[in-house]
């Protein structure tokens, strides 16, 4: 994915990012650093301190908690944004790439800015994390 122009569209396709206007997926492109990943590379574990988040831009990770694989992600989803936009949260699992992956990786930092910007894909997120929380197996007795 290369330039403004081919990037901003394809960011434009991801399910965080519809509906977003041309300004906001500038923002997103400005604050973001695109990495390309192997597979097998882990992008992040289990019980660390959360440093930043991925948007998955393209391929499949893995999602493994306690040692078993609970999840996949593909392109759109983020990854590690909980620990990120809580310092006082680690990381709930490890996140292996699966296929070659294309990411887009946010700091602390970049990710507030970025909310401040567009709080439209805040809202995103934020039904993303309920869901993911919604999805989990129950913690506990019933």
């Amino acid at each position: 994915m290369t330039g403004t122009i081919a990037r901003a569209d394809a960011l434009a396709e991801l399910s965080l990012f519809v509906g977003c206007s041309r300004k906001e997926l500038h923002a997103v492109e400005r604050l973001g650093t695109f990495v390309h990943v192997v597979a097998g590379r882990t992008l992040c574990r289990e019980g660390e301190i959360g440093r930043e988040c991925f948007i998955v831009l393209s391929g499949t990770a893995s999602v493994i908690s306690g040692g078993r694989q609970i999840a996949t992600i593909g392109a759109g989803e983020p990854i590690g944004e909980v620990a990120v936009l809580n310092p006082e949260l680690r990381r709930t699992a490890t996140v292996v790439a699966g296929t070659p992956m294309d990411l887009l990786v946010l700091g602390r930092r970049e990710l507030v800015e970025l909310l401040h910007r567009a709080p439209s894909i805040g809202l995103r997120l934020i039904r993303i994390v309920t869901s993911r929380v919604h999805a989990a197996p129950r913690m506990g007795p019933r």
